[in-house]
This record gives C-alpha cells, sequence and structure tokens, in this order.
C-alpha cells in the first residue's frame, strides 16, 4: 500500500513546528532568574564551538569577518520509495548519484544588532547511469547558486538567558540550468547548478552556552519560485530544514558534539506538473569532533547518518556523507 505524501502545508505539520519550537526555546531558556540579574564569576574553563552541519543563534558584531569554508561529500546510490528501500530494476536507468560541494561564507556585522551572511558554492556532480550499450558517468561542476541573509539579533545571553535571531534572505541565481549529457539531453535537476529563481529564504537559530556546553537549535525554509531546467519551467521543491545541536568542550583545543539534522521538501514541479518521485522527509544523526588550533579559528569533522528516510520514490536516498568545516575569525 502506497503511503500517504508528506506535505509542510498540512495544519498538523504547521502546528507540530510551532510546538517543536516553542518547546526548544523554552527548554534552552530554562535558567534562574535571579542568577541571570546578579552578577557572576568569569568563567575560564575551555569553551565550546558552534556545531558543523547547522547554524545558529549568533550575531557577528560591526568590524569583525568571520570566514568560514564547508566542504561535503555525499552519496545516494540507494533507491527508496517511502521508508522501503527498492531494489534497482534490470532496465536501463541511473544507478547513483554523488556530489561534492566546497561552500564558502562571510560574515559580518552591518549595524549594532544586525548581520549579513552571503554564501558561494561550487560544485560537483556525478551522475552513475546503466544504458542499454555500457555504463555512463555523467558529470557536471562550477559554480552554483548564491545565498545571502540578513539576520537580526532578538535576545543575546548578555543580556538573557539565550542567543536568539531571525533573518531572512534569498537565494541568487548564479547557477547553470541547461547542462546537458553527451547526448545532448539536458540533465536532471538534482544535475543542475542552479535553480534559475531568487528563492526566498526565512531562518530562526537559538542557541545557549553554559561553560563547557553548547546548546542550539536552527531553522529554515526556502520557498521555491518558478526557475528553468533547459527550455522548461522547473519549480525545485520547497525545503524546511530542522536542526539541534550539543557539543561539549573536552578541552581548551577539543570538542566532542552532535547534531540531529532534518529536512522535509515538497514534490518539485515541471512546467507546473509535480513529480511523483521528488520531496520527501530525511533525518540524520551527525557526531563530530571540533579541533581548536588557535583563538577564534577551529577544523571541525561531522559524519551525518540517516536515520530516518521517508521518500516519494523512487528515489535515492542518503547512503553516506562527510562535512568538514574550517571557520577564521578575524
Amino acid at each position: 500500500m502506497k503511503k500517504k505524501n508528506l506535505s509542510l502545508f498540512t495544519s498538523r505539520t504547521i502546528l507540530g513546528l510551532f510546538m517543536l519550537i516553542a518547546f526548544s526555546l523554552n527548554s534552552i531558556a530554562q535558567t534562574d532568574s535571579t542568577a541571570v540579574k546578579a552578577k557572576k564569576q568569569k568563567y575560564t574553563g575551555p569553551m565550546p564551538c558552534a556545531a558543523v552541519n547547522s547554524h545558529n543563534g549568533s550575531l557577528v558584531p560591526v568590524g569583525t569577518y568571520v570566514f568560514i569554508n564547508k566542504y561535503f561529500n555525499i552519496t545516494r546510490d540507494q533507491l527508496y520509495s517511502g521508508t522501503e528501500e527498492m531494489d534497482f530494476p534490470t532496465t536501463p536507468g541511473s544507478r547513483a548519484f554523488y556530489y561534492e560541494e566546497l561552500q564558502t561564507a562571510l560574515r559580518t556585522g552591518i549595524i549594532k544588532g544586525v548581520d549579513a551572511r552571503l554564501i558561494m558554492s561550487f560544485f560537483e556532480k556525478k551522475l552513475d547511469r546503466l544504458t542499454p550499450s555500457s555504463d555512463i558517468t555523467d558529470i557536471n561542476g562550477g559554480i552554483g547558486d548564491m545565498k545571502l541573509f540578513v539576520r537580526y539579533g532578538v535576545l543575546s545571553q548578555k543580556t538573557s538567558p539565550i542567543n536568539l535571531i531571525v533573518g531572512i534572505g534569498s537565494t541568487i541565481p548564479l547557477g547553470s540550468t541547461d547542462a546537458e549529457d553527451n547526448a545532448g539531453n539536458v540533465l536532471p535537476g538534482s544535475m543542475q547548478l542552479g535553480s534559475g529563481s531568487w528563492n526566498p529564504l526565512f531562518e530562526l537559530g537559538v542557541h545557549k552556552v553554559k561553560k563547557r556546553q553548547w546548546m542550539s537549535g536552527y531553522f529554515m525554509y526556502m520557498y521555491a519560485m518558478d526557475g528553468e531546467l533547459g527550455p522548461n519551467v522547473f519549480t525545485r521543491s520547497n525545503v524546511l530544514k530542522y536542526n539541534f545541536a550539543y557539543a561539549y568542550a573536552i578541552t581548551k583545543m577539543f570538542d566532542l558534539g552532535a547534531e540531529i539534522n532534518s529536512e522535509m521538501l515538497t514534490k518539485a514541479k515541471l512546467n507546473d506538473v509535480e513529480l511523483d518521485n521528488t520531496g520527501g522527509h530525511v533525518v540524520q544523526f551527525t557526531p563530530e569532533i571540533h579541533f581548536k588550533f588557535a583563538k577564534g579559528m577551529h577544523l571541525d569533522i561531522s559524519l551525518p547518518i540517516p536515520i530516518y528516510q521517508d521518500l516519494n520514490g523512487p528515489q535515492f536516498g542518503y547512503t553516506s556523507s562527510i562535512v568538514g568545516k574550517l571557520a577564521m575569525k578575524f
């Protein structure tokens, strides 16, 4: 029996999301109000770093610059329909999808209480296909769409129990949308580098640092506008990401942490017709390690592990991933 498709727009999902946000904020904000107002003795022990595969509730002050480089290596070579794995058919078709992404971000303060984040991405994507005559690998690489966020600090842990930001932004269409295979056929949307559209972005980030401990939550929603896929109108999936992270500073040079990284996607559309084998819900558990080699600089490695996949199939699920991060503050 086919499972009912997941939708971001059902009242149950929306209510559940707001309950999740409210619970997260309430949980990490629990503190003794008297202790917050009282003058505290300054903590001088090891401090934890931010999450690797997520964002948080921090702001960058005016005059400070943060460079963040992330590397993603992702393999998707197992078919899913709903939550069930599928065997590949004996007929010709796609067999595996791989991509590498180098993501470079610059963050800086604009005015007091407001900062901006600009993100550039460079991709190399590969699609293994079985044809009637041979095995073929399609390759497409280059610059992807840019992202620009502006964030406002609602709360700061300097005067409140938590750090909390809200942000808005957009993707900026720089990546190509008309790459072809050797036979001159337009590659599928997952193999293209861009969307061909300006897609609004909304974010909510929160975190709390308590001596050696880091706790954070992050929510991001992208609303996909009509874009391009070769000569066709192509609308990518709307995306809701929700993430939770915890890190513990073992020493002044070394942290251990873990994240829950999740995303929900609606079905994409081609010429205003929904594509049945797109969209779904993925949850990954991400253990990680942070190496703090200098003040304001750290190198992090994480290994996202899929623990739940409910995909509108057949489509490729996540098999293995590596995420690396190098952060430098000036």
